[in-house]
Parts: C-alpha cells; sequence; structure tokens
C-alpha cells in the first residue's frame, strides 16, 4: 500500500493506493501529526511520496516517518521536487524551481496517453498549462 500526500496551495490532498486501487482519499485544510498516524496505524503504507508547493514537503514527510516508527516499522518515505527523476526528460530550463505539482501532472499525463503529444491543464489555485511531447520530453509550460 502506498500513501500519497499532495500539498497544494489551498487544501492537502491525500490518498492510500492498493496496486492502481484507491482505498482511500480524503481533503484537508492542513495536515497534522494526528492525520499521519491515523493512516499509519489503519493502513500501514509500505512507501509515501509528498508533494508540495508551499515548501511542507519535508516536515510531512517527516511526520509520515515519525508515525510509522511509533507504529513499530520503516519504510520509504519521498518528497516529489521539481527536479526529482521520472519517466519524462525534463527539458525545463531550471528543473530546481519547477512545481513539482506540474511535474507530477505531466509525469500523470504521459502515463495515461502514451506516446502523444500533451498539453495538460491544470485549473487549481493558478490555472497552469504545461506541454509533453510525444517522445516523453517534458517542455515546460
Amino acid at each position: 500500500m502506498k500513501l500519497t500526500v499532495d500539498i497544494g496551495n489551498t487544501a492537502v490532498k491525500i490518498a492510500v493506493f492498493d496496486g492502481g486501487e484507491i482505498l482511500y482519499r480524503r481533503r484537508e485544510e492542513q495536515w497534522s501529526d494526528e492525520v499521519a498516524a491515523e493512516l499509519v496505524i489503519k493502513y500501514r503504507p509500505t512507501g509515501a511520496i509528498v508533494s508540495s508547493t508551499r515548501s511542507l514537503g519535508n516536515e510531512v514527510a517527516a511526520s509520515i516517518t515519525k508515525a510509522m516508527a511509533e507504529a513499530g516499522y520503516e519504510a520509504p518515505v519521498m518528497v516529489f521536487r521539481g527536479d526529482t527523476p521520472t519517466p519524462l526528460r525534463n527539458g525545463y530550463a531550471t528543473p530546481e524551481t519547477l512545481g513539482p505539482d506540474r511535474l507530477a501532472a505531466a509525469v500523470g499525463g504521459a502515463a495515461l496517453f502514451p506516446g502523444e503529444n500533451l498539453l495538460i491543464i491544470d485549473f487549481g489555485t493558478a490555472i497552469t498549462y504545461d506541454l509533453v511531447s510525444a517522445d516523453g520530453v517534458y517542455l515546460g509550460g
């Protein structure tokens, strides 16, 4: 089971996956150690990934790691950033400044529509437009 946490500008989106199936999802206004403990105890994830547009990724990852330790086990917890290696080749000029939400959307789009040119439009707090080439290059937006 995998735990995913997406911290956007206005909400925290949480999901637990088992393979390709979503077992649990919810939306919170903010993250808390109590949420981490609840999820770890109930689902005992074998890994977690955290993405944050608000520079909270490391803090949330530490919260999950702590909850796992308190539950008596450990599992990898990764913070996804704009320069995290993905199946796409990153053609963005400054990957260290790329929002992880934009790269994640591009990776998801490419997984759903492999081998196609893509324009990904995300209607979050900000509307973003990103391009992925048919040969798997994230071109930016």
